[in-house]
């Protein structure tokens, strides 16, 4: 279960969410639908401990813990977020810039997918996936001329590779996804 109790989300002084109230039983399954603007993602932010309460509660029955570390720790151990802009979760700052896949120069450092899933690699051929989750062609191609939809797909498997996630929140999942 999940609940949001009177949440309140300020955020660069601007009041995001006011008495906000949400209850997930364990048992469900939600798609978030909206306009842009309208909060989808600072939501899923609030959920995956990016974004914080400035006022309200915050309650997991899965999470547990004696201390706030404790407790931090089981948060992201058991719920995954895949950002939209999600090649920022796996490369600093200066390691990248907009559109690089486009762009051959530059590009010498850039980690390969293998490098980004490591040790999961073994575990995700342990797993039974779809083959429409095969990752096996992108494995030596560079993680910054990877598409959106790939790179959705690789954060995802390297994701449930370490452990199948109690949430998974994805940020725009269809995003840059081909039709099939």
């Amino acid at each position: 279960m999940i609940e949001i109790i009177n949440a309140h989300v300020v955020k660069a002084g601007v009041k995001l969410f006011s008495d906000f109230n949400l209850h997930i039983a364990s048992d469900e399954h939600c798609v978030i639908t909206g306009l842009n603007g309208s909060g989808k993602t600072i939501l899923l932010e609030m959920i995956a401990g990016v974004t914080h309460l400035s006022k309200g509660e915050l309650r997991f029955d899965f999470i547990s813990g004696d201390t706030w570390d404790d407790r931090y720790a089981d948060r992201k151990r058991k719920i995954h977020y895949i950002p939209t802009h999600a090649i920022h979760s796996l490369l600093r700052q200066d390691e990248f810039y907009y559109q690089q896949r486009y762009y051959g120069i530059g590009d010498e450092k850039s980690l390969k997918v293998w490098e980004i899933l490591g040790s999961g690699l073994t575990s995700l051929k342990n797993l039974n996936i779809p083959k429409s989750l095969s990752i096996e062609p992108l494995l030596d191609i560079e993680v910054v001329k990877l598409s959106d939809g790939q790179l959705k797909k690789v954060l995802f498997l390297k994701g449930i590779a370490k452990e199948i996630p109690h949430v998974l929140l994805m940020d725009y999942p269809f995003e840059g996804l081909d039709h099939q």
